[in-house]
């Protein structure tokens, strides 16, 4: 009974496994019967202990002796298999618990998307209602998640495939599944590489990453950059991180000296842990006058299935076989893999699941391992002190060099980091800077002075890259009343970091934070400077919230709308800004369903 109920308390944790193996239960019953027999045997015994054979008695019939000892026999040779079948029993059962043990293992730490499943399913029935991806979403993204957004989120999800559910049953595993093939996929062994993305460090150098549950050998890249080149190899290290429970390996692998517009065939892994399936990623254009133009996704705000990020994903990808990218942009907010936003007094840094970021990490390889993957930094981000960000990105330098975490370096809505999360980098024809907004960017602080210096940089390098565009997490300008207050003329971030866009000629800003698109004019301090669907050497940036690539929020705009507020719109897509030559920039906002385009503009600008 005692073995029954251990391995009755795996298998309540892995759904996914069979029913405890009978020959368990057959082994420790067949135990039990060797030894009742052994002890009907000695009960023969006489009263005083002594068994017939040894008995001093003068009066000993033959049968009685010769029943005896045979009798003694049986007993010794039942003994013998008495114990042979309790060595056994111990081994194949300790086999079986350890099998079991080792299933929960897995199940604990590899089997990422059962475990996401389970994080919402909290009754345990085996389906996620409405009541229960409520309470999952509000964890998430605090008590601002409404009924309207769980409701949204669910029907989506349930559009996918027919047996999801209706308004009246939950999602379950199985069907989310499948509904999901890419995100539930697990890998073949704890040495199959998956979770496989690209980055830009430098002009010349990609980072390849990846991940496995167990380490291997190496970490090696086998490439070629064309059809006739030789076969290279580009060896790397590895590293790892344990907050929030996670257990794994980081694989890291830089190929130097590569050429712009290249084609790299490529596959990951190990010689004897296993490889990557084929593929191919493209590095980055020259922005030469002779090159075409440059295609980039845009967006924050993201996350996996809850919300909808994944939806938002595959509609790049398909859009990408039409008009393939050459990077992908996201300004913070990845994961979403906050499971408690807050403590309990509403205040705090909550917990985070990192099995999400595995599930996030998977859903965006099909884009990333293709086009780098530029990721920033934002309030999402800040869990186990941004450990998960960056432990699984690599950026261009300053982004993960020591910071200091005292003197100016301090936190403006987070905790403190031990490394920068900011950077700069050239794509084709853009420099684009990615600030930090979650950590002091005050003037005199040490990223204002390297923001100040990156832009005056860039901006007396135009002729070599014409546009400059600046990328952070929290909008400067949104006309949604919920945290109005932080996003106006006069508000933190907008007295700080305007003036320098303006003293630089910075083209662009894009944001997110806020879960809605909104375009805003050309502006300064708050005054519309160019209203325009095509503006003109404008005096000031145009500025865009795209903070709508997953996430799902009841709106409540500002009636009317300020003069600045452009366009604005509550649904979920992404934004493609694509760079024609040194004068014409067009931006539009693709939604994931109805109109090919909400909202469009274009940037010329003719004084670089």
């Amino acid at each position: 009974r005692l073995l029954t109920a251990a391995l009755q308390k795996c298998k309540a944790h892995t759904p996914d496994r069979p029913p405890a193996k009978e020959w368990v239960c057959l082994i420790t019953t067949l135990f039990g019967c060797c030894w009742l027999f052994v002890g009907g045997c000695r009960s023969l015994q006489e009263p005083s202990g002594r068994d017939l054979y040894q008995t001093s008695s003068p009066i000993r019939p033959k049968t009685v002796i010769l029943g005896s000892f045979f009798l003694r026999l049986l007993f010794a040779a039942m003994k013998q298999v008495a114990f042979c079948v309790a060595a056994v029993a111990v081994v194949v059962v300790a086999g079986g618990l350890a099998s079991d043990a080792s299933s929960f293992a897995q199940h604990q730490h590899g089997d990422a998307f059962a475990r996401w499943f389970g994080l919402m399913d909290t009754d345990g029935s085996g389906q996620v209602t409405r009541a229960e991806l409520g309470r999952f979403f509000a964890l998430v993204h605090g008590p601002s998640a409404s009924v309207a957004s769980i409701d949204k989120v669910f029907e989506l999800a349930a559009a996918t495939d027919p047996g999801l559910g209706s308004s009246n049953l939950g999602v379950t595993l199985k069907h989310l599944a499948a509904a999901l093939p890419r995100l539930a996929k697990e890998p073949a062994t704890d040495t199959t590489p998956e979770q496989i993305h690209t980055s830009i460090v430098d002009n010349t150098t990609v980072a390849v990453m990846w991940v496995t549950r167990a380490n291997t050998t190496t970490s090696t890249v086998e490439f070629s950059t064309g059809p006739n080149s030789t076969k290279a190899v580009a060896s790397g290290g590895t590293h790892t991180y344990t907050a929030g429970g996670w257990r794994g390996v980081i694989h890291e692998v830089h190929i130097p000296n590569l050429a712009p517009s290249v084609t790299v065939s490529y596959r990951v892994g190990d010689a004897r842990g296993g490889w990557s399936e084929s593929m191919q990623f493209v590095t980055p254009p020259s922005g030469g006058d002779a090159e075409p133009p440059l295609v980039v996704a845009t967006y924050g705000d993201m996350g996996t299935a809850i919300p909808a990020g994944f939806l938002v994903c595959e509609q790049m990808h398909r859009d990408s076989q039409l008009t393939p990218f050459d990077a992908y942009l996201h300004y913070g907010d990845i994961a979403y893999g906050s499971v408690q936003y807050a403590d309990a007094s509403g205040s705090g840094l909550g917990k985070e699941a990192e099995v999400i970021w595995d599930i996030f990490m998977r859903q965006i390889q099909p884009l990333a391992s293709t086009r780098p993957y530029i990721a920033g930094v934002g309030n999402h981000e800040k869990f186990y002190n941004f450990s998960s960000y960056l432990a699984r990105f690599r950026m261009p330098k300053p982004w993960g060099t020591p910071a200091p975490m005292t003197g100016t370096l301090k936190p403006l809505h987070d905790e403190p980091t031990p490394s920068n999360m900011y950077f700069s980098v050239n794509v084709g024809r853009v420099h684009f800077v990615q600030m930090d907004t979650e950590h002091d960017y005050q003037p005199g602080s040490i990223q204002y002075q390297w923001l100040e210096a990156d832009l005056r940089a860039a901006n007396a390098n135009r002729a070599a890259v014409p546009w400059v565009v600046l990328t952070g997490h929290r909008p400067m300008y949104c006309s949604d009343h919920s945290e109005l207050s932080s996003h106006v003329a006069g508000a933190m971030l907008q007295k700080a970091i305007e003036p320098l866009m303006l003293n630089h000629s910075v083209d662009l800003w894009l944001s997110g934070h806020m879960h809605m698109y909104e375009r805003i004019h050309a502006v300064r301090n708050g005054t519309v400077v160019q209203a325009s669907s095509h503006y003109k050497n404008p005096s000031a940036p145009v500025q865009v919230v795209q903070g709508t690539a997953g996430v799902f929020e009841d709106l409540d705009f500002v009636d009317p709308a300020p003069a600045w507020s452009a366009f604005r719109h509550g649904s979920i897509g992404y934004g493609r800004m694509t760079v024609y030559n040194r004068t014409h920039l067009f931006y539009e906002y693709r939604p994931l369903h109805g109109a090919e385009t909400l909202d469009t503009f274009w940037l010329e600008v003719t004084t670089h």
